[in-house]
């Protein structure tokens, strides 16, 4: 999943995120990684999704890095799952 994520953010950018993401996987990493209050109401392109990941995942990126690499994606994800996890008994 996560080297499949890489190269649709990379091949097809515009595409949209829902195929690879629920619902609640894109939502929450919008809101942390842009510090946003509210939730996005339609899913947003899978470079997007990417980069919120690699913004979890990894330190403040300069713009002249490039796309987020597989380590920092991953790391993304697994802050994610631990977001979602602990959800429900910080609402």
């Amino acid at each position: 999943m996560i080297l499949n994520m890489t190269y649709a953010a990379r091949l097809a950018p515009e595409a949209s995120c829902s195929p690879l993401l629920g619902e609640e996987e894109w939502k929450l990493p919008y809101r942390v990684a842009n510090k946003a209050k509210k939730e996005p109401k339609k899913p947003y392109t899978i470079k997007e999704a990417v980069d919120c990941l690699g913004r979890l995942g990894g330190p403040k990126r300069a713009p002249s890095d490039g796309h987020p690499g597989v380590k920092t994606i991953w790391i993304g994800l697994m802050k994610l799952y631990i977001l979602l996890a602990y959800r429900e008994y910080l609402a």
